[in-house]
């Protein structure tokens, strides 16, 4: 299995992954004290209640008619992937085989 280097690019979203899981994981937390809703635009709302966003179209606005859900935990683990990838990940300025390169410096 090959082990992935840690780069620049992959801190980098390691560092934006953890801090849009904070963000969310905020907003999950809040939705289970308070339901919010937001219009986005003229025709969507989107609702969160109890850790699970609603989406709505508002087209007719005395009548809005349901789209789709979206439980907040699934966006949650897919953002706490980067990270582990970076912990995974080995340095880039470590050997490839620090047990060889020991041992040829020793001698």
């Amino acid at each position: 299995m090959h082990r992935p280097t840690r780069t620049r690019r992959l801190s980098i979203a390691a560092a934006i992954s953890i801090a849009a899981f904070a963000i969310l994981g905020f907003f999950y937390i809040h939705s289970f004290f308070h339901w919010d809703v937001w219009q986005i635009g003229t025709h969507w709302r989107v609702s969160v209640f109890v850790g699970i966003a609603f989406f709505y179209s508002a087209s007719n606005v005395p009548k809005e008619e349901f789209r789709s859900a979206l439980n907040l935990l699934i966006p949650l683990f897919v953002l706490l992937m980067a990270p582990v990838w970076w912990l995974i990940a080995r340095p880039t300025n470590a050997p490839t085989f620090p047990v060889v390169t020991n041992s040829m410096q020793s001698t």
